[in-house]
C-alpha cells in the first residue's frame, strides 16, 4: 500500500471497491478542499462508490474520500483531523 506522501506526490491511487457485489478498481484523485478549519486534502472518484464501502476505504487509507454519495473520514476523525 502506498504511503500518504506517495500518494500526494502521483496526485492519485488506484482503490478496489465492492460495487452492486462486484469488486471494481476506482480512481481516487488528490483535491484540495475549503472546511471551516482550513483547507484539507481529499480523494475523490466520479465513481459511484456506495457510503459504507466508502468509509472502509476511508479506514483503511486513513485519508479522507468522497464519492457521488458522500464523504467519508476514517473512524473518529474529521476535517480538523486532515488540516
Amino acid at each position: 500500500m502506498a504511503s500518504k506522501e506517495e500518494i500526494i506526490a502521483q496526485g492519485y491511487i488506484d482503490l478496489r471497491a465492492r460495487v452492486g457485489g462486484i469488486i471494481q478498481a476506482h480512481r481516487f484523485l488528490v483535491q484540495k478542499e475549503k472546511t471551516g478549519f482550513g483547507e484539507i486534502l481529499i480523494l475523490v472518484t466520479k465513481g459511484n462508490v456506495a457510503a459504507g464501502e466508502l468509509a472502509r476505504l476511508a479506514e483503511e487509507m486513513q485519508l479522507p474520500l468522497r464519492s457521488p454519495f458522500g464523504t467519508a473520514f476514517p473512524r473518529g476523525k474529521g476535517p480538523k483531523d486532515f488540516i
